[in-house]
């Protein structure tokens, strides 16, 4: 499984060809294309390619692709295990790092932390609203 996440960009961009799960409980609709206009969805359209891609617009084709919302985990524990293991050394700007990158890859674009959070977790956010990553370059 590969995950994608497109960042607000000012060109368009068309994803051709892909399977779209909307979110709203309705069957997915294969061989669908997605403008992306301005970083928003501005139009889906039921075919696998579009006929009039807006001018400047990057095409990408993702055939075999699933394209759908970001899943929310909305109970969980951020940075305080490691593996099979659970201590309060595992909570290091690594770890959160690292398991932030896994639940992206997951496809999970939103977490809710709860419990033992400590001023570490709440720099790496404001790290992330400010466009920065708070681990260190590897």
């Amino acid at each position: 499984m590969s995950t994608r996440v497109l960042s607000a960009a000012t060109l368009p961009v068309v994803l051709e060809d892909v399977l779209v799960i909307d979110g709203t409980g309705a069957k997915p609709k294969p061989h669908q294309s997605i403008v992306i206009e301005d970083g928003k969805i501005a139009r889906i359209v039921a075919a696998p390619r579009v006929a009039d891609p807006p001018a400047g617009a990057q095409v990408i084709h993702l055939s075999g692709q699933t394209v759908m919302p970001g899943i929310i985990n909305s109970h969980g524990h951020l940075g305080l295990t490691k593996g099979a293991q659970g201590s309060a050394d595992d909570f290091t700007v690594e770890n959160i790092a690292s398991q932030l990158s896994q639940y992206e890859r997951y496809g999970i674009t939103t977490i809710m932390s709860l419990g033992v959070n400590r001023d570490l977790l709440y720099q790496v956010r404001e790290e992330q609203e400010k466009g920065r990553s708070a681990a260190p370059p590897s």
